[in-house]
């Protein structure tokens, strides 16, 4: 999938990451989400989303996505059912950086 550098009023690179994590909110997160094909995110969405940012910014890197799912009492493999290629769009929609090469293969 191409992405636009900038849509609307976001400022996206290339893969379709935010560029500024600290411009991300709600709106944010559904403009982002609409942008993968997901009209509205529903409760169990958004919880991952929510997890995702409090653990990078916690620990300022990316979160096995299974502990994610435990977290939240879900099958080990929640990120690929509620998000498409295997939690990267998660990533995307929840506002993230880049994470780069290395970690995206192993999502």
């Amino acid at each position: 999938m191409t992405y636009l550098a900038t849509v609307s009023s976001l400022d996206c690179d290339e893969e379709g990451f935010l560029r500024d994590p600290t411009t991300w909110n709600v709106s944010v997160a559904e403009q982002l989400a609409s942008l993968h094909g997901i009209d509205q995110l529903d409760g169990k969405q958004w919880a991952l989303i929510t997890s995702l940012r409090q653990y990078y910014f916690s620990y300022n890197h990316l979160p096995p996505p299974r502990r994610i799912c435990r977290i939240h009492e879900m099958s080990n493999s929640c990120m690929s059912i509620l998000f498409d290629n295997h939690g990267i769009e998660a990533w995307r929609i929840a506002g993230l950086p880049d994470p780069g090469e290395e970690v995206k293969s192993y999502m």
